[in-house]
């Protein structure tokens, strides 16, 4: 219930954020869509893992799976946001985007590694690398594409 209210709030600044067209309070109303949407999209993530209770799988392991999951997911959404950013080129949306990376980076070296199994950690890291790595790829590829840095230069050689 409180998913479906989070949701229909989600919808309603959407719908004003396409309203008010372009200026302050549209960029502002968007960077609100954009954050209730993560944090929709995280109590449903979380739910979901939790929803496991009472199976083979304990307790402490479930939590430790949803935060796992809620890593990820942020690392996702932030990865997604970056790369719709830079092609778009909206840069709100980019810096969300690398906010947003920062942040799973910062809760997976702070919080998931002092809870996690080393093969956890192993997973976490590698994974959270990875995407990292796809982060960098893909702005150096956008920015070398659209002619800027030094292969797009126009200088004499």
């Amino acid at each position: 219930q409180a998913i479906a209210a989070l949701g229909a709030v989600v919808v309603g600044v959407v719908s004003i954020a396409r309203t008010r067209g372009i200026g302050e309070w549209a960029r502002w109303t968007w960077a609100a869509a954009g954050l209730l949407s993560v944090y929709l999209m995280s109590i449903a993530v979380v739910g979901v893992v939790a929803t496991q209770v009472g199976g083979a799988i304990g307790t402490e392991e479930l939590q430790t799976q949803g935060q796992v999951a809620l890593s990820v997911l942020w690392a996702v959404l932030g990865l997604a946001a970056f790369v719709a950013g830079l092609r778009l080129e909206i840069p709100d949306l980019r810096h969300g985007g690398l906010a947003l990376l920062a942040l799973a980076t910062a809760k997976v070296f702070l919080f998931d590694l002092a809870a996690l199994d080393v093969a956890y950690r192993v997973i976490s890291l590698i994974a959270l690398g990875l995407l990292l790595l796809a982060s960098a790829w893909v702005w150096h590829r956008l920015q070398h594409g659209q002619g800027h840095g030094p292969r797009g230069d126009h200088a004499p050689t």
